[in-house]
């Protein structure tokens, strides 16, 4: 069960990280 939770935690890491790139991307791609 520990193992799970903090496979789910690593899972919602990677995810978070992935959404702030692609709105930093978004955001650079529509100041052109």
């Amino acid at each position: 069960m520990f193992i799970f939770l903090n496979y789910t935690c690593k899972i919602i890491k990677v995810l978070s990280d992935a959404l702030k790139k692609v709105k930093l991307f978004e955001g650079h791609f529509s100041l052109k």
